[in-house]
């Protein structure tokens, strides 16, 4: 088995006790009800995945394909974590209301197993948002999407939030972006949709006070809703009810020729003049989760730049005063945080910064490296890896840390909670597909052991060499998942003696495409990162 092993950072943090019912009498009250609320502000700040001993938990994929073609499909990746099988019922949300949807479909997730199901058996006639009801806990969701620009893997959203904030969305003439409002709820839920640029923060009348029908998705084409842009944020905030909302991005010379002959400022028609005139270097999909909560804090634990590569933090700011950002840690694996300079900026009120790690000489271009975000209010992050050409290896570059196709995308959320249990679900690896799972140790002062289980085909097995794998203060790991010869599909589960914080990347080398984003922990596990990292950092 390989992994990489580099040097130090990790907290000083008693486990949370799991979630429970509390009594909410008397005096008592006061202090439950706190930590009650307490608890359920972290979980709304990310994706969790419920606890051993949940009756129900409900998943929600509200992107889908935006194409009819057959080289387009959305699976649903249901992981069954515990040692009993778990019923699911599986319905259908298509984005043409007109279109007959197949009945709920019913399925039993064998124990330690993952079921990969195609969402289109449940809408032949459209393409549908899905809602995974789940009898149990210790199962997480996430969903994928393939198509002739690439692929793009994500979690699903396990909470609907008033709040949602995507740093980062590209609006150029070869992009392509979509956001999808999901509303399950029986009551219709309007919307406020803040679009941000370097020059505006501003609310297009027609999307103030946009209208999602209850149970019923909308797609809004952010190219037609704004100018063209390397980097447009944008923010959704409901006047009443609660939604879901994600984006897909891609890139592709289809993008380019659509959206010169019909897209915003298209004059209906396209030359191979004009089209030469742009050439496109990128290519890829992206599903986008959004941050449901601005947070002072957020981490990062993948990270690279090597050969052809743009990677960017973006920085959000949602408040109405100024957010002083500071520090922004950006370090090599196995490097101490104070090893390099950090970056620092102001952001004014509706405003997103920019920061090019590419660019930035302070990092080296090869090799794996974590981030850290914190600010004195709320704020928004998100990480753009962006692959424009092939990797350069050479014998004096050692390991080959990026992916290896030539283009990719992936646009992905920080995370502000650590945690001392994670999944990382369907995992499917076949060919010449890439994975890893990386982990960083946040806190400065105390170690982690972590232990790695693998779940598959009905069983559960620890990973050779990593039970009981200590992880320094402020150290990292990088683990190859195709050292631990996984099942075709699988589940794995990273169990910590303090909070860590973990992210999966996967490789798809068919599609030419890859996801790297946070791997989900257990809400019963969760503490801020804020309280593991400090103010300071």
């Amino acid at each position: 088995m390989k992994f990489v092993r580099m040097g130090v950072i990790t907290a000083v943090l008693a486990v949370l006790a799991a979630l429970s019912a509390v009594s909410l009498d008397g005096r008592r009250a006061d202090s439950a009800g706190e930590q009650v609320e307490q608890r359920l502000g972290l979980l709304n700040e990310m994706v969790t995945a419920d606890p051993a001993g949940t009756l129900d938990s409900t998943w929600y994929c509200a992107a889908t394909r935006v194409l009819e073609a057959g080289s387009s499909k959305h699976e649903v990746l249901i992981s069954n974590g515990s040692d009993e099988p778990v019923n699911v019922e599986l319905r259908a949300v298509p984005l043409n209301t007109k279109a007959k949807v197949q009945p709920p479909q019913k399925l039993e997730v064998a124990a330690n197993s993952v079921v990969v199901f195609d969402a289109s058996t449940l809408s032949k006639e459209s393409s549908a948002a899905v809602v995974v009801e789940v009898r149990s806990g210790e199962v997480v969701v996430s969903h994928r999407l393939t198509n002739g620009t690439g692929s793009s893997q994500a979690p699903c959203t396990s909470r609907p939030s008033g709040s949602w904030d995507f740093p980062y969305v590209n609006t150029e003439k070869d992009a392509t972006a979509r956001l999808f409002l999901f509303n399950p709820y029986p009551v219709a839920v309007s919307v406020d949709v803040t679009l941000s640029t370097t020059e505006y923060v501003r609310v297009p009348a027609e999307l103030s006070g946009e209208s999602v029908a209850p149970g019923q998705v909308k797609v809004i084409n952010l190219n037609e809703r704004a100018p063209r842009r390397d980097r447009l944020s944008v923010s959704v905030r409901s006047r009443s009810g609660l939604l879901i909302a994600e984006v897909v991005q891609t890139f592709s010379k289809d993008n380019l020729e659509f959206n010169l002959s019909s897209g915003e400022g298209g004059d209906g028609k396209v030359d191979k003049e004009e089209i030469g005139e742009q050439p496109v270097k990128r290519r890829g999909v992206a599903l986008v989760s959004g941050s449901p909560q601005a947070t002072t804090h957020a981490g990062f634990v993948d990270g690279f730049t090597q050969g052809g590569v743009i990677e960017q933090y973006v920085v959000l700011n949602p408040s109405d005063q100024n957010a002083d950002v500071q520090p922004i840690w950006i370090t090599p694996y196995g490097q101490p945080r104070d090893g390099i300079e950090p970056l620092a900026k102001v952001i004014p009120p509706g405003r997103a910064e920019t920061i090019s790690l590419d660019q930035e000489q302070r990092i080296p271009p090869e090799g794996f490296h974590h981030g850290l975000v914190i600010a004195d209010r709320g704020v928004a992050s998100a990480r753009v890896l962006v692959s424009v050409d092939e990797r350069k290896d050479s014998t004096a570059s050692g390991d080959q840390l990026r992916p290896k196709p030539a283009t990719g995308i992936s646009i992905s959320p920080g995370m502000p909670l650590a945690a001392d249990r994670w999944w990382s679900g369907g995992i499917t690896l076949s060919g010449d597909d890439e994975g890893w799972l990386l982990v960083d140790n946040p806190s400065s002062t105390d170690s982690a052991s972590i232990k790695l289980l693998v779940h598959g085909d009905g069983k559960v097995e620890a990973a050779e060499g990593l039970d009981d794998f200590k992880i320094e203060a402020g150290g990292q790991l990088a683990i190859d998942l195709r050292s631990l010869k996984l099942p075709a599909a699988a589940l794995v589960e990273l169990r910590s003696t303090a909070p860590v914080q973990v992210e999966q990347r996967l490789v798809s080398a068919a599609a030419g495409d890859y996801s790297s984003g946070p791997a989900i922990p257990d809400a019963s596990t969760v503490v801020s990162l804020a309280d593991v990292v400090g103010s300071s950092g």
